[in-house]
């Protein structure tokens, strides 16, 4: 995103926001639970590996069945509620620019009306505006559900094997090293 990009998100955000804070806060928290989910089903085929196929341990595999039943409940009715929310969140963004700009059209003369073709400036600001809005609940929902999976499974990789991921860390910043020099 360019950095005038950032500037419009920005001035969006603060201005829905204001009106909306319940709204904005239930949805971060079910993408946060959403991402969340990822690193705990992560966590949970630890169990099923060791304790109920490599130990044979058969009374632990409804357990374990049980809980990932339960976290993918409980990310779906989150992902449920992230939509439904950043859905009121797209709308009220799409109703009040589409206020904002029928009131300003208003106030144009019949000069201006004239020369544009009704349709097309209808088609044109409908369209801007729904991209403001498709613009708005992409980044928000995919800021917090991403950054929420990837420290999610970064923990989980560090519990279960630090070393090994020591190494992983170690062979990706060097590959990226590598492959921006060879780029340049």
């Amino acid at each position: 995103m360019t950095q005038s990009g950032v500037s419009v998100f920005k001035r969006i955000i603060g201005e829905d926001f204001r009106r909306h804070p319940g709204i904005y806060a239930l949805a971060v928290a079910c993408l946060f639970i959403v991402g969340a989910s990822s690193g705990l089903l992560a966590w949970m085929v630890k169990d099923i590996v060791n304790e109920v196929l490599l130990a044979t341990d058969t009374g632990l595999i409804f357990w374990v069945a049980g809980g990932f039943v339960a976290a993918y409940i409980a990310r779906g009715f989150a992902g449920f509620l992230a939509k439904v929310s950043l859905g009121r969140i797209g709308n009220s963004i799409v109703a009040t620019y589409q206020e904002k700009v029928y009131s300003h059209l208003l106030t144009l003369g019949l000069d201006y009306f004239a020369k544009s073709r009704s349709g097309y400036l209808v088609g044109e600001i409908n369209e801007n505006i729904n991209s403001m809005r498709v613009m708005i609940v992409g980044v928000l929902s995919g800021i917090t559900r991403e950054t929420v999976t990837v420290i999610g499974l970064f923990a989980v990789m560090i519990a279960l094997e630090p070393q090994l991921t020591g190494v992983a860390v170690l062979v990706v910043v060097l590959g990226g090293l590598a492959t921006r020099k060879f780029i340049k």
